[in-house]
This record gives structure tokens, sequence and C-alpha cells, in this order.
């Protein structure tokens, strides 16, 4: 089983992934969601996932700001936006995937 969470502050959206893990991922875990990026840090730290769904605008936040917490995390990011103009950056950090 992989672990993974997911962060993102649309309470939708997390419901949505969540349930599409469960239908097409039986493999993934999802250990717990969290709604801002303190609370997904809190979260990280707490379940020390194999994968984290991230979206990349979280209130008053960019989902980047996750990885100040974690410089070489030993988890991989999948990012879960809206957003393709981050599309880029998300690349630079060497995230799994990006899912618009």
């Amino acid at each position: 089983m992989i672990k993974a969470v997911i962060i993102d502050d649309e309470s939708s959206c997390r419901d949505a992934l969540e349930l599409l893990l469960k239908e097409f991922c039986p493999q993934v875990e999802l250990v717990g969601m969290a709604a801002s990026l303190p609370e997904g840090i809190n979260l990280v730290k707490e379940k020390n996932p194999e994968l984290v769904f991230l979206d990349v605008e979280l209130k008053n936040h960019l989902g980047f700001k996750l990885f100040e917490s974690f410089p070489n995390p030993e988890f991989q990011v999948i990012f879960s936006t809206a957003h393709e103009k981050y599309a880029l950056q998300a690349i630079k950090t060497s995230c799994l995937e990006y899912l618009l």
C-alpha cells in the first residue's frame, strides 16, 4: 500500500479525489486530508506519507511552500490544481505529476 495525504482548501476537491482514489487506485491508502498548508505540514509530519496530493493555491499560501518545511522530501508530490500557470514551477520541484 502507498500511504497518501491530500492537501487542498476546497472540500469538494478533497472529496472528489478521495472517491477517485478509492475507485481506481486500491493500492493507495488515504491516511489524512488537510484544508490548509499549515495543517498539511503537520499532517505530513504526523503521517509520513509516501505520496502527497497538493493543491497549488491554498487560501493565503502557495503549495510550493510545503518544500520549505521539507527541503529533501521523502515523499512524492502530485499537484492537483485548476491553474496551469504553475506547471513549470511544479516541474522544477521534481513533482511526480501535475493534474489540471
